[in-house]
Formats: structure tokens, sequence, C-alpha cells
């Protein structure tokens, strides 16, 4: 009984600290790569302020972070780049579902973009049509389409893209906050 539980709790603290070891060393990777600063953990655990990348590309800071949403039984851990923007308007694109083809027959607004791969994979919402199908330029579609897991929006005067879970990986990284820096430049 005992024993179990033991080596339980020491399996669950192994495997955190091993997982929390491996975003640290591929944050701060892709935090150098772009001549930026990881920033670790800081606080107690009941209190704790999450680790965090911030880089400058171009004049556009952009950071990367995570949050955690509770569904009153479980957790679940999105990642987030974000920059600001001067814009107003509003943008969301989203991975298509089953569920969103049955809101598109429903009268759920889908933008088309006029790129069939994109349109296919991507639910795309906006108040501002124009602008949107203008943001949403042949460069930042392909590298959208490179990195699928992401969903982005526009709104409130900020930009961000979000994934669930996390990104070990340094290349996507380094390309998830170019990406996010250049979605603000072409939303400005």
């Amino acid at each position: 009984g005992g024993a179990a539980i033991a080596l339980l709790v020491w399996a669950v603290v192994h495997w955190g600290r091993k997982n929390t070891k491996r975003l640290q060393d591929s944050w701060t990777q892709a935090a150098e790569q772009l001549g930026g600063k990881f920033v670790a953990a800081s606080g107690s655990w009941w209190k704790r302020k999450g680790c965090y990348v911030e880089v400058v590309i171009g004049d556009i800071s952009v950071r990367l972070d995570y949050y955690v949403v509770s569904t009153g039984r479980s957790h679940i851990t999105y990642s987030r780049t974000g920059t600001a923007t001067s814009t107003s308007k509003r943008l969301r694109v989203y991975r298509s579902s089953i569920f969103s083809s049955v809101g598109k027959e429903l009268g759920m607004q889908d933008l088309l973009v006029g790129d069939d791969a994109y349109d296919d994979m991507f639910i795309i919402k906006s108040d501002d049509e124009d602008w949107a199908i203008r943001v949403l330029d042949d460069l930042l579609r392909r590298e959208h389409l490179e990195l699928s897991k992401l969903m982005l929006r526009i709104d409130k005067g900020k930009v961000e893209t979000t994934q669930l879970g996390f990104d070990y990986e340094v290349d996507n990284l380094v390309r998830r906050l170019r990406f996010t820096a250049a979605l603000a430049f072409s939303a400005n």
C-alpha cells in the first residue's frame, strides 16, 4: 500500500522535473536563436509565475508563455505567443472539424481566402473580410499550413497564437515566434 503510493509520487515528481527541464532547455534555445531571453518560473508553488520567452523581431516584441484552463475534473495546458497591434479589427482562425462543418451548414461565418488548402483546413472569422484576406497573405498562409496546430486571434489590440500543450521543438518555436511577429506586422 504505502510503498506503491510512494513509488507513484516519486514517478510523478520525476516526470514533472524531466518535462520542466525539457521545456526550459528548448525555450532557452529558441530565445537565444532570436537574441531574446528566457525567464524561468518564479514564486511559491501556490502563487507561481510561469516561465516565458521574450524576443524582439524587427521592432515587434513577442512573448511565448503558457496558461492552464481548469475544466473542473482536469487541467488543459495551452502555449501561446503574443504581441500588441495597433489594429482594432478582429480575426480568428482555427482548424476545421466535424463540428465546424455542422456550424457552416447552420450559417456560421467562414471566410474564404481563395487558397483551397487553407480554406479546407481552417475556419476564418473576421469583422472585416477584405482586411482579413490582406492579413492572411500567401506567405503567412503557407507558414500557417506548416504550423497547423496554431489557432490565430487578433482582437482588442493583441495578436495571439495558441496551441494545445507545449511544443519542445526549437525550430517550431522559432518559426512560431517569427510567424507571430509577421502576423502582427501584416495586421497593422
